[in-house]
């Protein structure tokens, strides 16, 4: 019995902590609002960042659909050519 009574306190505490953190968020951003201030938008990473992720994964899609399109000798060629370290000119 004393158990049950502990785990619903333990609960009643987490309950109560939570409900104060989402209180003093929306009271954070009615003040910010009253006072003419938006929250701040989240960082956004450079545009140079996203080019260069693009065109690497641009890459690997050209990879991926030859391998998925070609007929199996020419990827066997491909695997047995890359084992022997040599470099496609090809991407």
């Amino acid at each position: 019995m004393l158990w049950i009574a502990l785990t619903a306190l333990g609960v009643g505490v987490v309950a109560l902590a939570v409900m104060g953190m989402v209180i003093a968020h929306y009271v954070h951003s009615y003040e910010r609002a009253k006072l003419g201030k938006p929250d701040p938008a989240p960082a956004a990473p450079h545009d140079d960042d996203l080019r260069d992720e693009v065109a690497r994964l641009r890459g690997r899609v050209a990879t991926l659909e030859r391998l998925a399109t070609d007929g199996d000798h020419r990827l066997s060629a491909e695997i047995d050519r890359l084992s022997r370290g040599e470099v496609s000119s090809r991407v």
